[in-house]
């Protein structure tokens, strides 16, 4: 479950690189949010689940990045 303030709601669009073992690069970066108060839930939570699972062997790249959309309703 991610973390937020209690009855906050929005979406948030976040960008962020891992390497193919799964290990967050640099700081996630929100690119688009609904309510900015949500911004450092969002932020923590990627942080928080950094180590993702390993890129799968038919992915040859050392990194990637990615951009998710997450709904806090």
């Amino acid at each position: 479950m991610i973390d937020r303030p209690r009855g906050e709601k929005g979406g948030v669009e976040v960008l962020f690189t891992l390497t193919k073992r799964g290990k967050l690069v640099g700081e996630p970066q929100v690119s688009s949010i609904d309510n900015p108060v949500l911004q450092p839930f969002v932020i923590r939570a990627i942080k928080n689940a950094s180590p993702f699972p390993p890129f799968p062997g038919s992915l040859q790249k050392e990194q990637q990045a990615f951009k998710i959309n997450l709904n806090y309703e």
